[in-house]
């Protein structure tokens, strides 16, 4: 009787020694799900107007880790005459990672918006933002 106790106790050690444990999963960090693939528009709301053509829809975004930007406008462009193609800058979160800071430097100039993020995932984000008096809704995927 003693043995099958012991024989029992040791038994239900070692089953309980072979159970993981739960293995939590981290959300991923608003940084992390920025920098993890380029990004393009999937819509662009204007003053509450739908305001997208496909020369937007080919652009493409990427946020790098050491808080860069490069925006590529390829290759259908918006607008005749000459325009960069290429736009490079840098980002910073704010307000407890709620808030996307980018600085675009246009000929030497920084020029600095602020974009509200309404959502984001690694499927997808979107943005609010009010540029020289007109609102931005800007929903983005990865390319």
């Amino acid at each position: 009787m003693k043995f099958k106790l012991v024989f029992i106790f040791i038994i239900a050690i070692l089953h309980h020694s072979c159970i993981k444990e739960n293995q939590r999963i981290e959300p991923l960090s608003v940084s992390s799900i920025l920098v993890s693939n380029p990004w393009k528009y999937k819509n662009i709301i204007k003053n509450g107007k739908v305001d997208i053509n496909d020369c937007d829809r080919d652009d493409i975004i990427f946020y790098f880790p050491d808080f860069s930007y490069k925006s590529t406008l390829s290759p259908l462009l918006c607008s005749w005459g000459p325009q960069q193609n290429e736009l490079n800058g840098t980002w910073a979160l704010t307000n407890q990672d709620s808030v996307i800071k980018a600085t675009l430097f246009y000929s030497g100039i920084p020029l600095t918006t602020e974009a509200k993020i309404q959502f984001i995932t690694k499927d997808s984000f979107k943005v609010f933002s009010n540029v020289l008096g007109n609102n931005f809704e800007i929903t983005y995927i990865p390319k």
